[in-house]
């Protein structure tokens, strides 16, 4: 998949095992670097667009800073997450829902929606 260079924004640099250096677009995707393959490998960058749900949104926050409404991490195993608070009006406190993807599938880019750990606000505030 191709992407735009000139809108991609990084919001977070994070490292993905011993291996991969990976620049994070909240409202694009991930740029993926293998820091330990040949310098003359074709493959050495690679794009994985964020999943399709959570790109129904644009940028909220235009003044340079990431949107605290998103995250991206890498947990445990390298398993890579992110989340996003989803509300109707930005940047309404709420009410709101907290959605999170896994990534489950780093070569394909395909993304898993974890439905055990969607969550309104009302529930979010009874914890």
């Amino acid at each position: 998949m191709k992407i735009n260079l000139y809108s991609f924004k990084t919001d977070v640099v994070i490292t993905i095992g011993e291996r991969c250096l990976c620049w994070v677009d909240y409202y694009h995707g991930m740029l993926l670097i293998d820091v330990l393959t040949d310098s003359n490998s074709n493959s050495r960058l690679r794009y994985i667009p964020l999943t399709s749900k959570a790109l129904k949104t644009d940028r909220v926050y235009k003044d340079g800073k990431p949107d605290p409404f998103r995250r991206l991490s890498v947990c445990d195993g390298g398993i890579i997450k992110l989340v996003c608070i989803i509300t109707k009006k930005h940047p309404s406190p709420y009410p709101f829902t907290i959605a999170t993807w896994t990534l489950v599938d780093i070569y394909q880019g395909r993304w898993e929606k974890d439905v055990n750990l969607t969550m309104g606000a009302s529930e979010f505030f009874n914890l």
